[in-house]
């Protein structure tokens, strides 16, 4: 049964006594209070059972602490998605801390779109103090979300808000194979039953700390991530060599600035082509604003000069 004006707050823990009562502080004090504090504890190995446990006993109505073995981070997300109950599911990883504001603002966003399937906000990157460090800005609009959305990710993943009946209805998990890339995937197919948005103000404290994920498996994320791209320009009639595309999306060598360059130049250039071939109206148009994105990105490439 899903409640009326409830947001289910869903949080996967793995070892994360260290930051863990930060981020649930950051939910509790909130200044939209109509919600419910999922978290499943993935067979950590730390102190973080008892800290949830503490939490449970001092909030039994808000909590839905569940403590089992490790499954692993898509498995776990699964998980929680069965278990929520609201209208609305905010993701949130268990090092993060949320602006008191946000659940507040995305509700009203989604109160005043029922289009809307999913709700993301900007990020700052920050590693000590929430008061310092880099605002990441994330595409505005649906049309911008899904434009980005053909070569990366357009949420910062523990900022998005989704509608619980377009998850429910179309039977949306995320999928093992793609894991360290599993928010991608997942963006690419809700993209098909919903509008896409990202407020424009940091309404996440994204922490940065030693214990992410290792440099083995940033390999094994950009490999997956490249291949998810590579369908979803497949879809808009863009064929594209992997090695080309993860050369400008992964840049690993010195010549990263001529890569990028001639990456976008390349891409603008067969989408054109493609234009003049008999294609659905929508695909056409689709297309065009895909180009000014590769003129944009060539613009700032070269501004930046890497």
């Amino acid at each position: 049964m899903i409640n009326k004006n409830k947001v289910s707050v869903i949080i996967p823990v793995y070892n994360a006594e260290k930051y863990l009562g930060a981020c649930i502080d950051s939910i509790l004090e909130q200044t939209y209070k109509i919600f419910e504090i999922i978290i499943i504890n993935d067979g950590s190995q730390d102190g973080t059972q008892k800290i949830l446990d503490e939490y449970k006993n001092k909030y039994p109505s808000i909590f839905k602490i569940k403590h089992r073995e490790n499954k692993g981070i898509v498995a776990t997300l699964n998980e929680l998605l069965d278990m929520a109950t609201g209208v609305y599911i905010a993701r949130m990883d268990a090092d993060d801390i949320a602006h008191r504001e946000r659940l507040r603002l995305q509700v009203e966003i989604m109160d005043a779109d029922q289009k809307i399937a999913c709700c993301g906000t900007n990020i700052k990157v920050f590693e000590s103090a929430v008061n310092s460090g880099k605002i990441i800005k994330m595409p505005n609009s649906d049309e911008a979300c899904k434009i980005g959305l053909l070569v990366g990710s357009c949420f910062a993943h523990p900022t998005v808000m989704m509608r619980s009946s377009i998850i429910k209805k179309e039977c949306l998990y995320y999928k093992p194979r793609y894991q360290y890339a599993e928010d991608y995937e997942f963006w690419s197919r809700l993209a098909n039953y919903g509008k896409f948005c990202n407020i424009n103000i940091p309404l996440l404290y994204y922490r940065n700390h030693g214990n992410q994920i290792s440099n083995i498996k940033k390999h094994i994320q950009a490999d997956i991530h490249i291949s998810i791209a590579i369908d979803n320009l497949k879809k808009q009639g863009i064929i594209l060599d992997k090695d080309e595309l993860g050369m400008v999306l992964f840049p690993q060598s010195s010549h990263r600035f001529l890569n990028a360059i001639c990456y976008y130049f390349k891409v603008y250039f067969i989408i054109f082509s493609k234009l003049g071939v008999k294609i659905k109206y929508i695909n056409c148009v689709f297309l065009r604003k895909f180009a000014y994105y590769c003129k944009i990105k060539i613009n700032s490439i070269l501004k930046k000069g890497y």
